[in-house]
């Protein structure tokens, strides 16, 4: 309670879109969200990722005190609202399963998980290749919808169809980022003709806003997609958590040849230098 306590002041939201907003640019959380989320190109991404780049949302997570942080903005947002507030929390796998289920034990409101097909035992029903658990999410009930972040917006507009076949309603749909280049919120809204065009999004920054040097590519030709157990076992790779290395510089290795590590320009971006002036 305290931590979110502390944050109430620092929730200042401005409107991006419509029905769209998020964390005020330059609020402390925003700035160092900013500042902490790596991303990978194709190469080094998802393999099935859809995008040009693939954010790393663990690095978040792996980060106590940022985590800390964005659980209590999103506590601070939804706590207290009673009778106006949502009656459920919704989340989609596999990340979502991880803020989702804090955020729901912190309101006191029931936790409902969004599974891939073939995962949920008893009787489903699915849209798409995401399912709920029949009966779940009823008439009456207000829901908010939470994942890691807004892509494509095609996995919130599953979650959406989820939610409103069984005549609840969408409170709002929330997430930690949204990629801007994809243009996610847009396409829930413009949806089958604006059928979905009236559900609200929080998230708590766009990715426009983050820094353009947090490429954690390991230089080309270095190193392998994937290394073994064995190989980790020996000793020849190093595991990088670059949010563990902002205002540290003493902890960031040099490079050997053998070890990934990030390029110079992204050790300057780490130490605060020379950041993009978008906050």
């Amino acid at each position: 309670m305290g931590a979110t306590q502390s944050l109430a002041h620092k929730l200042i939201v401005q409107t991006v879109g419509p029905k769209h907003s998020r964390l005020r640019p330059r609020s402390d959380v925003a700035k160092a969200l900013g500042r902490a989320l790596p991303y990978y190109t194709k190469e080094f991404g998802c393999p099935d990722g859809k995008g040009p780049v693939y954010y790393e949302m663990g690095a978040i997570f792996e980060d106590t005190g940022l985590f800390r942080e964005v659980l209590s903005t999103f506590i601070a947002r939804y706590q207290g609202l009673g009778n106006e507030g949502p009656t459920h929390i919704v989340a989609l796998e596999a990340r979502g399963f991880i803020l989702g289920s804090c955020l729901a034990l912190a309101l006191e409101l029931p936790f409902v998980i969004i599974r891939k097909a073939a995962k949920l035992p008893g009787v489903t029903v699915g849209h798409a290749d995401n399912y709920i658990r029949a009966g779940a999410i009823r008439k009456g009930h207000r829901v908010l919808i939470v994942d890691d972040l807004i892509a494509t917006g095609w996995t919130a507009i599953s979650a959406i169809e989820l939610v409103t076949s069984g005549g609840a309603k969408v409170f709002e749909v929330a997430a930690i980022a949204d990629i801007s280049a994809m243009q996610g919120v847009q396409n829930v809204h413009e949806f089958k003709d604006g059928a979905f065009k009236d559900v609200p999004f929080f998230t708590l920054i766009q990715t426009s806003s983050t820094s353009d040097l947090l490429c954690c590519n390991p230089k080309k030709g270095r190193t392998a997609r994937n290394r073994t157990i064995e190989q980790v076992k020996a000793g020849n790779y190093k595991f990088l958590n670059v949010s563990s290395l902002v205002g540290k510089p003493e902890a960031i290795p040099v490079y050997d040849g053998n070890n990934v590590v990030l390029h110079q320009e992204d050790r300057t971006a780490i130490l605060g230098e020379n950041l993009p002036k978008r906050f």
